[in-house]
């Protein structure tokens, strides 16, 4: 029925670093790095419930791996 299969635990751990450089009154630069999945955990989707399913019981989805971003920025 439905519901009848839990799926495994979700982990997620986001991080974002922010440097903010002033080079005078009205100009700054701002370097930035965001790490999404930091830990590179794998988050497996729900377990296949079709009975007829060749898949049954196995879960063939993930979530997204670990992804890096950085970024620079000059305000004026």
């Amino acid at each position: 029925g439905r519901g009848a299969f839990r799926g495994p635990g979700y982990s997620n751990f986001d991080l974002s670093i922010i440097k903010r450089i002033p080079i005078n009154e009205r100009m700054r630069f701002t370097i930035r790095s965001d790490f999404f999945n930091l830990f590179n955990r794998v988050n497996l989707g729900v377990p296949n419930s079709d009975v007829t399913s060749s898949n049954f019981g196995l879960s063939t989805t993930a979530g997204a791996a670990r992804i890096v971003q950085f970024a620079g920025r000059f305000d004026f």
